[in-house]
């Protein structure tokens, strides 16, 4: 039960965070591409890179663990809003930034993820 309690106060907490931040983004962008999502998706790899790599390092609670990778990062990247807003750019014959949208969330996301986890590897090492 505290895992499941864990999960969704994170859950809470990062699709929060989603909102406000994709938000932010859209605002400063002004423009058709779903930048605010691919911002989100793109961070939220990078996160889940560092947490990765920093849970094995230090012993981490399995409750914080789970509210902080599968709660948090988990509601704060948004695989359904990435192919609603693909579709839309679909349907509005917007090919060219649907075909960027695909791209650029497909490829970005790995590569935080990537570089989440060189990140965390550098700073693990630099601490001790």
């Amino acid at each position: 039960m505290r895992y499941i309690l864990s999960i969704a106060i994170g859950g809470g907490l990062g699709a929060v965070f989603r909102y406000s931040g994709s938000k932010y983004i859209m605002q400063l962008t002004n423009t058709t591409f779903p930048a605010g999502t691919l911002f989100v998706n793109a961070l939220g790899s990078f996160l889940m890179g560092m947490a990765y790599i920093t849970f094995r390092r230090f012993t981490v609670p399995g409750e914080l663990n789970s509210m902080i990778t599968i709660g948090m990062l988990g509601a704060f990247t948004t695989m359904s809003t990435y192919c609603i807003e693909t579709l839309h750019l679909f349907q509005d014959g917007e090919y060219k930034y649907m075909f960027l949208n695909i791209f650029l969330n497909n490829i970005v996301t790995i590569a935080a993820v990537v570089l989440g986890l060189y990140f965390s590897k550098i700073l693990i090492k630099m601490m001790t």
